[in-house]
């Protein structure tokens, strides 16, 4: 269930998941090779969503303490 949260909470499409969850999710990841490289994609996007949401944030902030408007001027 703590995997269904995860992919759910970063966007994971409900076919992406079935695609998941009809691997072997209760073997070792050494034995299902598969899964293994899913997970490191998984793990790659997330990362990735990470980065941009920490690009938003310093957006935000470089915003809030210069108090100018949202958008440059021209």
């Amino acid at each position: 269930m703590e995997l269904i949260i995860c992919l759910k909470k970063t966007g994971v499409s409900l076919n992406e998941m079935k695609n998941i969850l009809q691997l072997p999710i209760k073997e070792k990841l050494s034995s299902v090779p598969k899964l293994k490289r899913t997970l490191l994609n998984y793990k790659e996007k997330v990362i990735s969503q990470i980065h941009e949401l920490q690009r938003i944030v310093d957006f935000i902030d470089a915003k809030l303490k210069k108090v100018e408007t949202l958008f440059r001027q021209q």
